[in-house]
């Protein structure tokens, strides 16, 4: 890993947002974002925060509309 997105990461998670013990964090992302989605995990976890992946790979919508019922 690179330490320099991991230094990012830990900037974002700790002055950013100020991230709070037990708070949950959405982390939202394209495949080009994922060594830092990776190091923001990480950096959300070591806080005591609780991440939420929302990755948006492109296949997983159209399969969705294709796929998914009414509920």
């Amino acid at each position: 890993m690179d330490p320099r997105v991991e230094a990012v990461a830990n900037v974002l998670v700790q002055y950013s947002i100020g991230l709070k013990p037990g708070q949950l964090v959405q982390i939202e992302s394209k495949q080009e974002g994922f060594p830092l989605v990776i190091a923001l995990y990480r950096a959300v976890l070591k806080a005591g925060g609780h991440p939420w992946l929302d990755l948006g790979i492109e296949e997983t919508q159209e399969l969705f509309y294709t796929h998914a019922s009414e509920e």
